[in-house]
């Protein structure tokens, strides 16, 4: 809320250009209009192929199972059960008592 009144505080500060040297409308430069079937018959010839989107939904959900088995993996402990109890025999304890 803070960052928001010091941005518009100095935003408030800011001098605005002079409008009066724009272009009047009448000397604006309208857009043409085309006609839209051209356009997409010319688009089909560049493109010259179609999306399959069955195949890139099912590379898409290979590829999702693929990262939920990776991040199952992840889930379990860092060091396994048989190491972490070999390293507590491994440990003298005997000096911290």
């Amino acid at each position: 809320m803070r960052y928001a009144l010091i941005v518009f505080l100095l935003a408030s500060c800011t001098q605005f250009p002079q409008l009066d040297a724009t272009l009047p409308a009448e000397n604006a430069v309208a857009p043409r209009v085309v006609p839209l079937g051209p356009i997409l018959a010319q688009a089909d010839r560049l493109g010259g192929q179609t999306t399959d989107f069955d195949a890139i939904n099912a590379d898409l959900q290979t590829r999702l199972s693929q990262l939920r088995s990776r991040a199952a993996n992840l889930q379990g402990p860092v060091i396994p059960t048989a190491t972490r109890n070999r390293m507590r025999r491994g440990i003298d304890t005997s000096a911290l008592q």
